[in-house]
């Protein structure tokens, strides 16, 4: 996996007001936790990161933050664990960045992404769906941009649960009993009791 390099510059200062006044100077205020350091108030570029977001990993994208203080320039590498947008517009408000060890597994949460039809659901079937995200355990750079499902294989009353997804190179952290998709059959086309 290709590392992503971000720049960032130290905030001196923190609290509302401040951020106020990176988001008006077109930045979008962050902090960086972890490696057992206080947390450090950071500013960056929003359009940079969205373009990473963009990229084939996501909000997993292993990213190399240069950092720029007085002392000059120091790097550290992090993942995204924590991104508020604004409500209006969904511009990028604050993000959350946790420092990590690129040979140390680390949790996260990777989406779902659905795919094709059912036959199940063109014969009268109901789709229901459980859950929209799951958590895993994986080295930062082996975490999926997501764990796809082909509903072209579910007809009715079929169900795939987190131990039926496919998984190579991470552990799925979810209960493997639950019900991630199903396709119920409406009462006219279920059987009789």
């Amino acid at each position: 996996m290709e590392l992503v390099t971000l720049q960032a510059t130290v905030r001196e200062k923190s609290g509302k007001s401040e951020a106020k006044k990176v988001r008006n100077a077109g930045f979008v205020p962050a902090v960086i936790y972890g490696d057992k350091k206080e947390p450090v108030s950071i500013s960056i570029d929003p359009r940079h990161l969205v373009k990473i977001f963009k990229g084939p990993s996501g909000k997993n994208t292993v990213i190399q933050l240069d950092i720029s203080d007085a002392s000059g320039i120091r790097h550290e590498s992090v993942v995204a664990y924590n991104v508020v947008y604004s409500p209006i517009g969904l511009a990028l408000q604050h993000v959350d960045f946790l420092v990590i060890d690129p040979f140390k597994p680390i949790k996260a949460v990777v989406p779902i992404e659905i795919f094709g039809v059912s036959p199940g659901v063109k014969r009268g079937g109901i789709y229901r769906q459980n859950f929209t995200h799951i958590e895993v355990r994986a080295l930062p750079t082996q975490i999926p941009p997501s764990i796809r499902i082909d509903l072209g294989l579910l007809d009715l009353g079929s169900v795939i649960k987190v131990r039926d997804l496919a998984h190579e190179g991470f552990e799925i952290l979810t209960t493997p009993e639950e019900v991630v998709v199903h396709i119920e059959a409406p009462e006219a086309l279920a059987p009789a009791a």
